[in-house]
């Protein structure tokens, strides 16, 4: 039977902010708009946090590879006809001319289509491709601080805040130029936030609602779990004032909108059986990237491993205990909003569903981020609920500088750079020089198929080119690939091979070198990096008509 209370003080419709908080819950409108300069030093700490990766070139680092293959996507439906990328991701460098375009679709358009309206208003650099996503955790910060004070008080709804924007999850992927990072973040919380205003008597909830449902299912996937979660949490709970059925109407929304989506992906790709595929893959698929298989354990491993990593163990064991204590019956009194468990639940379900994706890949936890924040805030408000509200600040302090120092740090694109012997950008230059844009390079030697190289490159390339059968392959027009190894056909001629210095032993003991130089390709070297280019129809070296690939 449904709950005859009203929804803001009904224990099983989540009051908002229950015994013991050091304020009272505060209207929409005087909730966002009240403590201007607070606000203002918000968006400032999140500049000032933020701003080291704001300018930094794409690189082998995650920020740089997710980072570039997204920009590469952007630049493509910014410079190509509309009939020829079908508002999809297109992953082809270089001049296009005929070469077939290259699609990739195993997310939604939305972040391809704002970094190609970020690129088309302040051009094409880098920071022009974060800004959307500095803009979408500035946003995801507001609303995590405008749902702490509605659940939590004013000072825990500002304290959960600055840990959310400090946290190490801050950090790795606050600028995350990809959908598991801020930009899908900010529906999420928006969804949430909309919901929390539905239930509450707030009308204006439901365009926001339609709204953030929209922007999220457009932008990925995972935004589909919350509104079967938050459905699921009505049913269960009985909601009062028609609130199962007002949010069964807006997952019927959702609903239309992801079948529109779905049809857009089949229309490019003529099927949606390579999203299928990709979804078996990194659903409960037991091997990672490399084919390297993993079990049950292993995967508690590394996923303690990445939350450990992106939120530190003090954090995640606040969070726990504040978790514990909304099941302990002698602590009932102690519950907050269901609003933090219902965060957790939406993080929780990406990292289980996505079971071979979450072992590979910390960022698959990033959805976690805003809830841990919560519990983790609300749990030290708890335990020090006796406290005065400056006592509480200063053990939230000492926490945020103990999370700061506790976990590991991440290997900067410049250390990985280091290892490899050149970056991305140094080759690419080379490159560049070496070939027109309606040109093909070869690149022995390379076998990660780094998408900063083909960013900053521009030309289409054939990596993997290792031995004899593979320089072979190449020449014939097999051995074209983009970005992250996805394979390309292209009619583009091979007008030079590029390596760097400290490969040419390992292609000489394959043969490789000796396979090249009998062709009559001359060697030149270019810093730290040598160039065959072909010979001329004259047999002088230059850029012959060598190979031309078939289509």
């Amino acid at each position: 039977m449904a709950s005859a209370d009203p929804p803001l003080h009904s224990l099983r419709d989540c009051p908002s902010v229950s015994a013991g908080n050091d304020g009272d819950p505060q209207p929409w409108n005087r909730t966002f708009w009240t403590n201007v300069s607070g606000r203002v030093a918000l968006v400032l700490l999140v500049l000032v946090t933020q701003w080291p990766s704001l300018h930094q070139p794409w690189g082998r680092d995650l920020q740089g590879i997710n980072g570039a293959f997204f920009d590469i996507q952007a630049r493509n439906l910014s410079r190509m006809s509309a009939d020829k990328t079908l508002l999809a991701g297109v992953l082809n460098t270089g001049e296009p001319g005929n070469d077939a375009p290259v699609f990739y679709m195993h997310h939604p358009p939305m972040l391809v289509w704002v970094l190609a309206l970020a690129r088309r208003t302040f051009g094409g650099a880098e920071w022009a491709a974060r800004l959307p996503i500095l803009f979408a955790l500035a946003g995801s910060a507001f609303l995590v601080l405008t749902l702490g004070q509605r659940w939590l008080g004013r000072s825990a709804g500002w304290a959960a805040t600055f840990l959310f924007v400090l946290m190490p999850a801050a950090g790795a992927f606050g600028m995350h130029v990809d959908v598991h990072g801020p930009l899908t973040l900010l529906p999420a919380l928006g969804i949430v936030h909309a919901w929390d205003r539905i239930r509450t008597g707030d009308r204006r909830g439901h365009l926001w609602m339609l709204f953030w449902l929209t922007l999220g299912v457009l932008t990925d996937w995972p935004i589909c779990y919350l509104p079967l979660i938050l459905w699921l949490h009505a049913v269960g709970t009985r909601a009062s004032g028609g609130l199962p059925k007002t949010l069964f109407l807006h997952g019927v929304f959702a609903a239309v909108v992801l079948a529109l989506v779905l049809a857009h992906m089949a229309v490019v790709r003529g099927g949606l059986a390579f999203l299928f595929d990709q979804l078996a893959h990194r659903t409960f698929h037991l091997q990672d990237d490399h084919a390297s298989g993993f079990g049950p354990m292993d995967w508690l491993r590394k996923e303690g491993s990445h939350l450990r990593i992106l939120y530190s163990i003090p954090v995640l064991a606040l969070s726990l205990w504040w978790l514990a204590m909304q099941f302990w019956p002698k602590k009932s009194d102690q519950r907050r909003c269901c609003g933090i468990l219902l965060l957790l639940t939406f993080g929780a379900l990406d990292v289980l569903l996505g079971f071979q994706a979450s072992f590979v890949h910390d960022a698959w936890s990033i959805f976690l981020w805003p809830g841990i924040a919560l519990a983790a805030t609300s749990g030290v408000w708890q335990i020090l609920r006796s406290k005065s509200p400056g006592v509480r600040w200063v053990t939230l302090t000492i926490i945020t500088a103990w999370m700061r120092a506790d976990g590991p740090p991440r290997p900067l694109s410049s250390q990985i750079d280091e290892w490899a012997g050149f970056s991305c950008l140094e080759m690419a230059q080379v490159i560049r020089a070496e070939s027109q844009p309606d040109e093909a390079v070869m690149i022995p030697g390379q076998w990660d198929c780094s998408p900063a190289l083909f960013y900053y490159a521009d030309r289409t390339m054939a990596p993997f080119v290792g031995d004899v059968p593979t320089f072979e392959q190449a020449l014939a027009g097999d051995g074209f690939y983009g970005p992250l190894g996805f394979t390309m056909r292209s009619q583009k001629t091979i007008v030079a091979a590029v390596l760097p210095l400290h490969s040419v032993s390992d292609m000489v003991a394959s043969g490789l070198i000796d396979a090249i130089e009998d062709r009559g390709w001359q060697r030149t070297v270019r810093d730290e990096f040598v160039v065959y280019r072909p010979p001329t129809p004259h047999g002088e070296p230059g850029q012959g008509p060598l190979s031309r690939g078939r289509p």
